[in-house]
């Protein structure tokens, strides 16, 4: 079947995974600047060990390497962990990259599951990560690669407008403070824009997304007011794996069945 004029109009996987690669180059210049050749050592490390596995998963899949190797998805999901776990033990760094890598591999290779998420919540499962620190210059970094992502076309905000709706609107309930969740977190800001953006790891549809981000930010305030010593940005990890298990059901709810392809198709998938 001859493609329609849109399909092939439509930029290919590998331009969006570069573009959400560059959003991230401000984040990585100024951890960069901060720490020097340790955040050197933690992206060379995370990138060598997502490589080797996704080697490693497309072989056991008996898949082509040269497509899925330009299509960017291992340096992208590498890159993304480096941010969220250069804090910690490079074993641990290694182990959580290679593991959700593979699963990723184990459940088809285009799971509801992402990869960050699941790292960041192995490695905290594991051992005790440090406290996240407050980095201003991180989070506005991270920040204009969202400004970039959305200029692009390919980050959609209703699903990150949920989560600050859903922070607010439960911040009586929980009795917290601005603790919670703060915007000079960076993993905060990595968490919302690249994992909750990922299109097989949230709804199709744009009440879905918001919805979606409603109760990732009200059960994130929920879970750290019932364990205030947590980790907010893993708390928010581990809520976002739990939501994407409903991502199938929520779309089959919300979408119309005419126009269920089509919409996600237009989300990029």
């Amino acid at each position: 079947m001859t493609p329609s004029l849109p399909q092939i109009l439509r930029p290919g996987m590998a331009w969006r995974r570069q573009q959400q690669w560059l959003a991230l180059l401000p984040a990585l210049l100024i951890l960069l600047l901060q720490h020097g050749m340790d955040m050197v050592l933690t992206l060379s490390l995370a990138c060598c060990t997502a490589l080797a596995s996704e080697v490693l998963g497309l072989k056991l899949r008996r898949q082509a390497l040269a497509p899925m190797l330009r299509q960017g998805d291992a340096l992208l999901f590498a890159t993304q962990i480096s941010l969220l776990l250069w804090q910690g033990n490079p074993l641990l760094l290694c182990g959580g990259c290679a593991i959700a890598i593979l699963l990723r591999h184990a459940l088809g290779g285009s799971s509801l599951f992402h990869p960050a998420a699941i790292a960041l919540v192995l490695a905290s499962a594991w051992q005790d990560l440090p406290a996240p620190t407050s980095n201003p210059s991180l989070a506005i970094a991270l920040l204009s690669g969202i400004l970039w992502l959305g200029w692009r076309g390919i980050l959609r905000p209703q699903a990150m407008a949920g989560l600050l709706a859903g922070w607010l609107l439960s911040l009586p309930l929980s009795g917290l403070s601005a603790q919670g969740l703060s915007w000079q977190s960076g993993s905060l800001w990595l968490l919302a824009g690249w994992v909750m953006s990922e299109g097989a790891s949230s709804p199709a549809t744009a009440s879905g997304r918001l919805l979606f981000g409603l109760l990732a930010g009200m059960l994130c305030n929920l879970f750290c007011s019932l364990a205030p010593h947590a980790r907010p940005d893993t708390t928010l990890a581990g809520i976002l794996l739990l939501l994407a298990a409903s991502v199938p059901l929520l779309d089959r709810a919300l979408m119309r069945p005419s126009s269920g392809r089509e919409t996600r198709k237009a989300a990029g998938e």
